[in-house]
């Protein structure tokens, strides 16, 4: 199959795509192979290939958690899927073994059927993003109907999902963003949008919930919270973008904050650590099949240009995904 190998650490060039790397191969009972036709690139790609995680690298680590695609081949166990049959999912691909190739092994539980009316590149856009979202909002911080969100990033990947998916619960939503990405957030759903670079933000009082996608306004975020308000963020990292020892400190005291507080109806904080999840992904699959959540495709690149896509998404000036497709 054809794939794209990180075979070192560095820049985005040294990534190559192989034309004759081996096929994965089921050997579990609930494995589904799955032809990959879309994949997409998530800011993480990028910290495992720059050596921002500091985590050993396959001497042909294959990025890419998210695709698209059609059942190849199923394990004798398996049971929701057929070959032939269109799915679409995250794998757990850290230890690389991903979907920037032709072909990925998924779990079965990995794996949703995929909505009709969406195409491969819309649909690999969605399940990291769409269950960091969903696991935060609704597994961590338990929103609900009527309560008043703040969603940091709002017209990220995974902020511009938060949206949408907020307003469906019944959320009332406002969102931090750029003047130029304002408009698109109130497209998505956020009745208010305020400019992070001018802190409009701190004047938002007795929120219900703020889910932090940049990882950076922990100190800011706090204090506009109501008695019993959840934090959430997607990182652990400082707004650096490393991980370090005083990071991961600086996350364990609040942690631990929370948790004190929690009993006596204080405010708690929590960093949601995506999980692949498909039966959480048939909840997500329901909204984008009815409308009431819509991709946010950013640009779609050939495989062959994962070094172009890591660029852009090293930039910070996308608005939704960049995929790569796969013909």
């Amino acid at each position: 199959m054809r794939a794209v190998v990180v075979p070192r650490r560095g820049p985005p060039e040294v990534m190559k795509l192989i034309e004759d790397h081996p096929d994965p191969v089921i050997r579990r009972p609930d494995e589904v192979l799955v032809r990959v036709r879309a994949t997409s690139v998530n800011p993480i790609d990028t910290y495992v290939r720059g050596g921002v995680l500091p985590m050993p690298l396959r001497r042909d680590h294959i990025l890419g958690g998210d695709a698209c695609g059609t059942v190849e081949a199923v394990g004798a166990g398996v049971r929701r899927f057929a070959v032939g049959d269109r799915v679409f999912g995250l794998r757990d691909y850290i230890k690389g073994q991903g979907c920037y190739a032709e072909l990925a092994l998924f779990r079965e539980d990995e794996l949703a059927a995929a909505p009709a009316g969406l195409s491969d590149e819309e649909l690999a856009s969605i399940p990291l993003v769409g269950l960091t979202a969903y696991q935060a909002l609704v597994d961590l911080a338990g929103l609900q109907a009527g309560e008043r969100v703040l969603i940091h990033g709002g017209s990220g990947g995974v902020g511009s999902f938060a949206i949408q998916l907020a307003r469906a619960l019944g959320a009332d939503v406002s969102a931090t963003a750029s003047p130029a990405n304002a408009e698109l957030c109130r497209e998505l759903g956020a009745a208010e949008v305020l400019d992070y670079k001018t802190h409009e933000y701190r004047r938002l009082q007795g929120l219900d919930v703020v889910f932090d996608t940049i990882g950076a306004y922990y100190l800011e975020s706090m204090p506009l919270l109501r008695r019993g308000g959840r934090y959430v963020s997607t990182t652990v990292m400082g707004n650096d973008e490393r991980v370090s020892l005083v990071n991961m400190l600086r996350h364990g005291m609040r942690m631990i904050g929370s948790a004190l507080r929690a009993p006596f109806g204080g405010t708690r904080a929590g960093a949601v650590r995506v999980k692949p999840n498909g039966a959480e992904l048939e909840k997500i699959a329901e909204l984008l099949a009815n409308g009431a959540i819509r991709p946010l495709v950013a640009v779609t690149l050939p495989l062959a240009e994962a070094a172009a896509a890591h660029r852009q998404s090293e930039s910070k000036r996308t608005r939704g995904k960049i995929v790569l497709a796969i013909p």
